[in-house]
């Protein structure tokens, strides 16, 4: 089976963004060479409110509803996201045909004043935007004090030098593919802050009607060992039906035919957090994500 001539990749313009889409880009035409692959810039309404709270205009959504739009319209083929970003519940017409190998999933610890979190002053300024973030932080650190922080990687990070936060936590992966390990202070495990749905992980968003293009995707990009353990992370989000106003944490690793779940679940407010260890069949990734989200419902 065989591309068309040309592919048109929707991506929004950040530099990670434009990282991730050059990535999947260059693997399509390591396969394909006889195809033109073609960059689109999309303008999200996440990229434009920087100055607004998220989850009091629709949660991260936003970074993905415009590239949707123009999937959904033609205009584009193929859409690239961070997995992390992309809602449990996609619009009516569209998949995500292939997920590629992810990097490394763990938070890292960013600091000026401190080498790693428990090292920080009482009371410190601790910058994040993310609900799951701030309520581990919470339960790790309690004197600590957590205020809204927007903006790209690069952003954050200048942020924190000119002193409006003490300390800030981003994805080791996003750090990575942009040379900026350097700035990492210390490493989070995976069981003290519980990585968001899907982190690390690059997805690929295509039309259900694209049958080839779907087919060669996951025949040709897709990496299997990723797709089940975001399958039973997804799934998960979509059970527990999460959004932006809702804590949660959950990350998959596979180990042989079985997979290994964390997840996080708290109120809104954060009052009340509750963590879920659990096992499953990796042939039947979603069933250990209803199953995890089941259990976090009925301790909560």
């Amino acid at each position: 089976m065989s591309l068309p001539k040309q592919l048109k990749i929707g991506t929004r313009g950040s530099p990670l963004a434009l990282w991730q889409a050059n990535w999947v880009a260059s693997q399509i035409r390591a396969k394909a060479p006889e195809t033109q692959v073609d960059l689109i810039q999309v303008v999200t309404s996440g990229d434009r409110l920087k100055d607004v709270s998220l989850k009091d205009q629709g949660g991260k959504g936003l970074f993905v509803k415009e590239i949707e739009e123009q999937l959904l319209e033609g205009r584009i083929d193929l859409a690239v996201h961070s997995v992390k970003d992309v809602p449990g519940k996609l619009p009516k017409g569209l998949l995500l045909s292939a997920i590629l190998e992810r990097a490394d999933p763990r938070d890292a610890f960013l600091s000026r004043v401190a080498t790693s979190l428990k090292d920080l002053p009482q009371g410190a300024t601790v910058g994040t935007s993310s609900p799951r973030r701030m309520v581990q932080l919470k339960q790790m650190r309690p004197d600590l004090h957590i205020v809204e922080y927007r903006g790209n990687v690069e952003t954050r990070m200048r942020k924190m030098e000119a002193g409006e936060v003490d300390a800030t936590i981003l994805a080791v992966a996003g750090l990575e593919r942009l040379g900026l390990t350097d700035h990492i202070c210390d490493y989070f495990k995976i069981e003290e802050m519980i990585p968001a749905i899907g982190q690390g992980a690059v997805g690929i968003e295509t039309r259900h009607d694209n049958a080839d293009l779907n087919v060669w995707l996951q025949e040709n990009i897709h990496h299997r060992e990723t797709g089940l353990c975001v399958a039973a992370e997804r799934a998960l989000l979509l059970a527990i039906e999460g959004d932006c106003h809702t804590p949660v944490a959950g990350h998959a690793q596979l180990h042989r035919d079985e997979l290994h779940m964390w997840a996080c679940y708290a109120t809104p407010t954060g009052e009340r957090v509750v963590h879920v260890e659990s096992e499953g069949r990796a042939l039947s990734p979603e069933r250990l994500g209803e199953h995890v989200a089941q259990e976090l419902q009925c301790q909560l």
